[in-house]
């Protein structure tokens, strides 16, 4: 097996950046999921992130790497809109905020106010009704939840994993033949419907032989560098999102498909699953297209049936 797609994507929510390689930092990829829109509350201590799961138009905005900058652009309106590739820069002095992202506070800076043309590239693109919306770069992280992860893998490790912007865990894959067996089943149900990996948003594409062979993956080596597994990845709504339309698949495919066949979870036994969420053992190694994948140990996950 090996890694045969890689992506980042630095505003979360936004459509990916496709790469050849990345380098693995404390908080997960280099780049990954860095910035993240929100929008204020009662509370003006207190904001509320936006997704996909709110406004599937966001994935029409792509994003690239151009020097020191992330050029988020609309290809709807010709528009471009320029942020720091280091989310920590000019950042003195800025309101701090914190932001709730899926029970864990992040504290976070508000640099809406300091990029220029900010407001008008949303309101293109999402009209009026978030004519407040702002992004945030990350003032602090949030450790990964001790549910995630055994013990005695962390005494082994150097660090403690962390995440920022993600939604629970560092890093996510997906396997290419899982992928293509679902389509496979999505075809015999719903026709016009085309999936790749970016309904999914991994991070990292493995090409594999046989479908959901990852389910009982425990811990995988990436070019002799150790990764846990966490968990299944639980599916919301999103993969539903037609990524070249931005908007919700009436079909709901694939979810309708997952819905019926991967409910194997035994924790959340009403979520579908695809993919698993892992964290690395150590970090400041490179990721690249090619590199070898292959399972250090496995596990007897139950299956919801088991129960």
């Amino acid at each position: 097996m090996q890694i045969k797609e890689i992506y980042v994507y630095p505003v979360k929510s936004l459509r990916g950046i496709k790469v050849t390689e990345v380098k693995v930092e404390k908080h997960g990829f280099q780049y990954d999921r860095i910035y993240m829109l929100a929008l204020p509350t009662a509370d003006p201590k207190v904001v509320k992130f936006v997704t996909q799961r709110e406004e599937p138009k966001l994935v029409k905005v792509t994003q690239r790497l151009e020097g020191d900058s992330i050029v988020l652009y609309n290809e709807e309106a010709g528009k471009e809109l320029r942020l720091p590739a280091d989310p920590t820069a000019h950042v003195e002095g800025l309101n701090v905020v914190n932001v709730d992202v899926w029970g864990g506070l992040v504290e976070s800076y508000d640099i809406g106010p300091t990029i220029a043309n900010f407001s008008e590239f949303w309101h293109e693109l999402l009209g009026p009704k978030y004519a407040k919306l702002t992004i945030l770069a990350r003032k602090t992280s949030r450790p990964l939840d001790p549910n995630r992860f055994k013990s005695e893998d962390l005494t082994k490790m150097d660090y403690t994993p962390e995440t920022t912007f993600q939604d629970g865990v560092p890093a996510n894959l997906i396997c290419s033949a899982s992928l293509e067996t679902l389509q496979l089943r999505v075809n015999v149900q719903t026709e016009g419907i085309e999936l790749s990996a970016e309904n999914f948003r991994p991070n990292l594409v493995v090409e594999t032989e046989d479908p959901f062979e990852e389910d009982d993956w425990d811990k995988i080596k990436i070019s002799g560098d150790l990764w846990i597994i966490t968990d299944l990845c639980r599916r919301c709504q999103m993969p539903t999102v037609n990524v070249e339309r931005g908007e919700f698949e009436k079909s709901k495919q694939p979810t309708r498909a997952l819905n019926q066949f991967r409910k194997v979870d035994y924790k959340h036994p009403s979520d579908p699953c695809f993919g698993l969420e892992l964290y690395p053992s150590k970090y400041g190694q490179t990721v690249r297209v090619g590199d070898s994948v292959k399972v250090a140990s496995k596990i007897d996950r139950p299956m919801p049936s088991d129960f």
